[in-house]
């Protein structure tokens, strides 16, 4: 059962020019919080054109290159982290990381769709005649 009393209880916690939540507006989303961290551990937040080019760039170095830079200990760990993915795809015969990575720099490659509906055949559509005749060519062919 509800409670009988719930407008005269509720007056407490009404909103009112007096009674305003403590913490107004709208959350920080995660990434800002994340931007004020690295703005204040020294970092620099990395923008797009500067993820486009060190990527390209990833791209055009030797193994030799790759292995020292993933390495090194002052690398950023997301170049490391993509630099370890393509080597050990290198390794596999594989090239799903470089696909992943081109697919962030240059957006991924259209799949045209025949969205035509010629090929459909509906039965509600065929006379009887046509319908079996339809079913004949069917079982010819399977």
């Amino acid at each position: 059962m509800g409670n009988k009393n719930i407008a005269e209880d509720g007056k407490n916690t009404r909103f009112s020019s007096s009674n305003q939540p403590a913490n107004r507006g709208r959350k920080k989303s995660a990434y800002k919080e994340l931007l004020g961290i690295i703005e204040q551990g020294g970092g620099t937040p990395l923008s797009y054109e500067e993820y486009k080019k060190m990527s390209s760039e990833l791209l055009n170095l030797d193994e030799e290159a790759l292995k020292s830079l993933a390495n090194d200990k002052s690398t950023p760990i997301w170049f490391r982290a993509h630099i370890k993915g393509i080597v050990e795809d290198m390794k596999v015969g594989r090239t799903y990381t470089i696909e992943q990575m081109m697919d962030r720099l240059f957006g991924k490659a259209t799949q045209p769709t025949d969205n035509k509906n010629e090929h459909i055949v509906r039965a509600k559509d065929l006379t009887p005649e046509e319908a079996k005749e339809y079913l004949k060519q069917l079982n010819e062919i399977y």
